[in-house]
Parts: structure tokens; C-alpha cells; sequence
């Protein structure tokens, strides 16, 4: 394994980590790498109910069930490791956190009005809530789409949970349907919680079919910057700036497509190689075709089996290569 600062660098200490909106397939997709690294030893992932998926209510668990099961090769999430949690009270995603180090979730989510399941939130089942999917999941239409109102707002109460929840690190990916980074910045500067800020350059795309074994699907490059020692501020980077000036700095023309399932990887991978205690802003573009892209567009390829590999100490195939990637981002 390459050196590391993150969870990996001491992998006897498991760190915990939660997943909000894992009922969406990039959500479900994080969740299922989180649960194969958490089951490897060097990680320095996993410990009891880990990871863990915030959802509001029994469609969101039922629905990263039906990701994981698929993609992950029957793999499950049962109820320890799923709370399903009311997003609009700071208190209530405080205590579905309680002893956890850290978590991952998107600026955006898709959102669908659901009946409270029964016994949760003390509330009666005929009362509803609004369920959160991280980016999308298939065959819901969003009904809060284009009301930043609402995201923005259910992003400060996670985010100042997971303040209050005392965890080391977050991590933060940016739904492909965000048209502003300004809101959810100034939210992170406001609370001074370390972060890992991630945003694709490219259009993201689903691999049909995909499971891990799969590995990541395109040629990945990484682009960034920390906020080591005020680094923002020092950079002229004042109340939320370094958003703007982060997007328009790393700028990419004719961006490849992006598979949701490495923007899932660099998540995961991040959180084992990136030192917590420090924040920063990650560009991920694919330069070139993904791996199914060529074989579509080839119609006269003759067909050759694909190798079996070995993945019993992989949670993800050639995950590696973003590990790499990372040994030069502070």
C-alpha cells in the first residue's frame, strides 16, 4: 500500500463513517466500497455498525439494499447499520452519529415526500417526510429540484451535526445538478469542520451492469488545492470564494464523461489516504472514453471474455491508481 496519511496510516484504529442519501446510486455506491474496504484489513475502516446510512425512511434503506445486492455481488445493509433519521432536526442527525469520525454527503440531493416509517422520529406513520437520494435514483421525480432553499438549508443542519457530533472529517461531493458552489462553501467555512470538497469536471454517467469487480472505469486525473493554514484566506479566498476561484481555476474544455462509480472510488479512497485534519478541494476528470464507452462504439471488436480476477483483497479493482493520484495532494 503507498504511504498514506489518512484512515489507512494507522489501519488498527478503525475509524467509522456514515453515508447520507444512500438510498441514490451514487450514495448506494459509496456505501458498498465503504462496506468492502471496512471488511479489509489496512484500511483503517470498519468497527461496529460501520459504515452506516442516513435515510429518512424504509424506501431509502430498502432502495441502497437493491444497489449493494446488485453491484456488490449480494452484499446487505441490515438495521445496525442504517438509522433512519429526521434531516430537518439538527439534534436527531446528531445522535445518528454519535461516535462516528466521519461522513459522506452530496450538496444536492434528490428528494421524494415518503410516509414516516413506523416508530421513528416519535412521529405517527400518517405524518410524511421528505426522502433523500445522494444525486438520483431512478424513476423519481425530484420535488425539490431547483429549490436551493431547501438544500442549502438541509446541508447546514448536516453539516452542523456533524460539528456537533464531534466527527474529524467530511466529505463532500457536489451533485452534478449544483449551480452554485458559493452557499455549501460558506456553510463549511462557518462551521470549521475539516473537509474534503469534491466536484466532477465532466458529465457523470452510470456503468450498465457495473459491480466492483468492474474497477474503476476511466482514465482519472486529480486537481486541487488544501486550506493548510488558512490557506483560503491567505489566497484572498474570503466568505465562501474559494468555490468560485476553485471551479474557474481547474476549468476543464471537452471533459470526458465521468462514471459515478470512480467519483464513488476517490471518495472512498480519499477518506484512507488524505490527512483529516486538513481540508481541501478535489477536481476528478477522465481523460478520454470510459471503459464501456469503447465498447459500445467498437461494433466490429471480436468478443474476448473478460479475465477473472482475484477480489478477495480488493474492494475495489485497480483502485491503486487513484491511490497514487494521491500521493501528492497534501
Amino acid at each position: 500500500m503507498v504511504k498514506t496519511n489518512g484512515s489507512a496510516a494507522k489501519p488498527f484504529e478503525k475509524k467509522r463513517v456514515a453515508v447520507f442519501g444512500a438510498g441514490g446510486y451514487l450514495g448506494g455506491t459509496v456505501f458498498g466500497f465503504l462496506q468492502r474496504a471496512s471488511s479489509i484489513y489496512g484500511t483503517g475502516l470498519g468497527g461496529s455498525a460501520s459504515p452506516r446510512a442516513i435515510c429518512a425512511t424504509a424506501v431509502g434503506s430498502g432502495s441502497l439494499n437493491k444497489i449493494i445486492n446488485q453491484t456488490f455481488k449480494l452484499a446487505f445493509a441490515g438495521e445496525d447499520l442504517i438509522r433512519l433519521t429526521n434531516m430537518q432536526d439538527i439534534d436527531h442527525i446528531k445522535d445518528r452519529l454519535k461516535g462516528f469520525n466521519a461522513a459522506v454527503l452530496g450538496t444536492i440531493y434528490t428528494c421524494e415526500t415518503r410516509p414516516i416509517t413506523l416508530n421513528t422520529y416519535n412521529l405517527t406513520p400518517n405524518q410524511k417526510t421528505i426522502e433523500f437520494y445522494m444525486d438520483d435514483r431512478y424513476g423519481v421525480d425530484d420535488e425539490q429540484k431547483g429549490n436551493m432553499d431547501f438544500h442549502v438549508n438541509m446541508f447546514h443542519n448536516t453539516v452542523k451535526a456533524c460539528k456537533a457530533a464531534g466527527l474529524q472529517h467530511i466529505v463532500v461531493i457536489e451533485s452534478p445538478n449544483t449551480p452554485s458552489a458559493k452557499p455549501f462553501a460558506e456553510i463549511l467555512d462557518k462551521n470549521d469542520i475539516a473537509f474534503t470538497y469534491i466536484r466532477a469536471s465532466g458529465t457523470l454517467m452510470n456503468t450498465k451492469g457495473y459491480t466492483f469487480e468492474e474497477g474503476i472505469q476511466g482514465d482519472i486525473s486529480l486537481d486541487g488545492f488544501t486550506f493548510a493554514d488558512n490557506y483560503s484566506k491567505r489566497m484572498g479566498y474570503n466568505n465562501g470564494d474559494w468555490s468560485d476561484n476553485f471551479v474557474n481555476d481547474i476549468m476543464e474544455t471537452n471533459a470526458g464523461d465521468i462514471a459515478r462509480e470512480d467519483l464513488a472510488a476517490v471518495a472512498v479512497q480519499g477518506l484512507m489516504s488524505l490527512d483529516w485534519s486538513k481540508s481541501r478541494c478535489l477536481n476528478v476528470r477522465c481523460n478520454g472514453k470510459l471503459k464501456f464507452e469503447d465498447d459500445e462504439n467498437d461494433k466490429n471488436a471480436a468478443y474476448v471474455p473478460k479475465k477473472i480476477l482475484k477480489s478477495d483483497r480488493d474492494w475495489c479493482i485497480n483502485s491503486s491508481l487513484i491511490e497514487k493520484l494521491m500521493i501528492d495532494i497534501d
